[in-house]
């Protein structure tokens, strides 16, 4: 896979109905453009880093390494991961970045191979895609779960992210932020950076 450019604000988004870290989220907006070894902390605390030279695993061997967890695990493996590939793309650790990216987003479809539908975990897995350099899976995943949850921001904040920055669809990023604008509570930390990428757009 391509090495992650820019991975802190590429990673920028509203994770699992929490608030972004709001520097990554300004930086994103400022851009134009298994375990066995895999530090997943399932029931173990993960210590040492693989060496560079170790190759990453794909998502189908993740998820292999995944079969039989259980769905609230695999919520804690994820959600670990997703936070550590932020972590490690701010010290410029691209591969590292990668590695947990990858984890991320396999655990995330194992958890909704279990229970489909959330809105929050579907957010969070096209948060991790985005961050495997796949903005239109990303997309796909903003958008269902827009569609589960009529009053969800989080993905549609994320949808106006990645149309904008990674797709260069300005007109349906306006949509999206719109929306969002819509049903995101007044005191949302990522309103008044919408609010003025929305009057820049339209000016």
């Amino acid at each position: 896979m391509a090495a992650l450019v820019g991975i802190a604000g590429y990673a920028a988004g509203v994770r699992n109905g929490k608030q972004i870290e709001r520097r990554q989220a300004e930086r994103s907006m400022a851009s134009a453009s298994p375990h066995g070894g895999m530090e997943m902390g399932m029931g173990e605390s993960a210590e040492a880093e693989p060496p560079p030279s170790m190759p990453s695993m794909t998502k189908d061997e993740v998820k292999a390494k995944l079969a039989g967890v259980g769905y609230d695990e695999l919520l804690s493996i994820a959600n670990q991961h997703l936070d550590e590939a932020r972590a490690a793309g701010e010290e410029a650790d691209t591969q590292g970045s990668e590695r947990r990216f990858t984890i991320a987003a396999a655990a995330y479809e194992q958890a909704l191979a279990l229970k489909p539908g959330d809105p929050d975990v579907t957010t969070d897995l096209g948060i991790a895609l985005r961050g495997l350099h796949d903005p239109a899976g990303a997309v796909a995943r903003f958008r269902e779960a827009a569609e589960a949850d009529p009053k969800h921001p989080q993905s549609r904040f994320n949808l106006g992210l990645v149309l904008l920055h990674d797709l260069g669809k300005p007109d349906e990023a306006v949509a999206a932020w719109e929306d969002y604008l819509k049903v995101a509570p007044k005191d949302d930390a990522t309103r008044p950076m919408v609010e003025a990428e929305l009057r820049k757009l339209k000016s």
